[in-house]
């Protein structure tokens, strides 16, 4: 059982906070992991043996279940992908076709994202209230570009919780926007 250690970052932003845990890691394997994401309790089990037994693998993922204080709005089936919910393909499988994983739960080997974190980022991703965004396909792109593959795993499951305020049609609008 490892140690949990707090990073702290002074930039704001998600690619400045994953760059910042990259940095103090000391494993040889990495899980992003946001505030409001929650693993199921097999997660990292699970995707230590997928990128163990598959040096290919650059970067494993799984689904999201969006997990909420009010009932989803109705065009929630619509919606989930654009909130790292749902699923990324119909079964597991390798889908570099897709170009991206979700970022929340992506799991990856930490001296790839070493070389990947080492390149300014062309997208920022979010930042304080901005709503910018494909920072994690920028990720994946890299993760590609080195040679490896992306795979989808339907057993690595995560919860993503949606404040309420994130469910109204205007928020959906400035996310897409982002």
């Amino acid at each position: 059982v490892g140690t949990l250690k707090v990073v702290p970052e002074s930039q704001t932003g998600l690619i400045h906070a994953r760059r910042a845990g990259i940095v103090a890691a000391e494993g040889d394997l990495v899980v992003f992991c946001d505030d409001d994401n929650w693993l199921q309790d097999d997660y990292l089990q699970i995707a230590y043996n997928l990128l163990t037994d598959h040096p290919e693998y650059g970067a494993v993922g799984g689904r999201g279940i969006a997990v909420a204080d009010m009932p989803l709005p109705a065009e929630w089936a619509e919606w989930e992908g654009d909130y790292a919910c749902g699923r990324i393909a119909a079964e597991s499988c390798v889908c570099d076709y897709r170009r991206s994983l979700f970022g929340a739960g992506l799991a990856t080997r930490r001296a790839l994202m070493q070389k990947v974190f080492s390149v300014p980022f062309v997208l920022c991703g979010r930042q304080g209230t901005t709503l910018t965004s494909g920072d994690d396909s920028e990720i994946c792109d890299r993760i590609m570009l080195a040679g490896y593959h992306l795979y989808y795993e339907e057993r690595l499951v995560f919860q993503h919780y949606m404040p309420n305020e994130r469910l109204t049609d205007a928020y959906h609008r400035r996310l897409l926007q982002g």
